[in-house]
């Protein structure tokens, strides 16, 4: 059974924020963003501080997730039954 375009783009935000939120998480722990409240340590790449960057990425990137996992999952739920009403309209079993 093949996968349907609908539930590949029901599913492609979800994707997205969850990839966004890896990929800052990964450059936290590469540039070694480390330190407190008080006195942050620069994460520095090519001399360009992206520290308020990399925070904004793994802070909307979990908020949007989480946000859309429910969402999608609707999207998903309600293709699914479209497509089996179809069916049983059609006289399948």
């Amino acid at each position: 059974m093949k996968i349907g375009y609908r539930y590949v783009l029901a599913w492609l935000p979800t994707t997205q924020f969850l990839i966004w939120l890896k990929i800052s998480t990964f450059a936290y722990q590469y540039l070694e963003c480390h330190g407190d409240k008080g006195l942050p340590l620069p994460c520095m790449w090519n001399g360009i501080d992206l520290q308020g960057w990399i925070g904004a990425g793994m802070f909307f990137g979990m908020i949007l997730f989480w946000f859309s996992l429910p969402v999608a999952a609707y999207i998903s739920l309600e293709i699914w039954l479209r497509a089996y009403k179809a069916k049983l309209d059609a006289g399948g079993h």
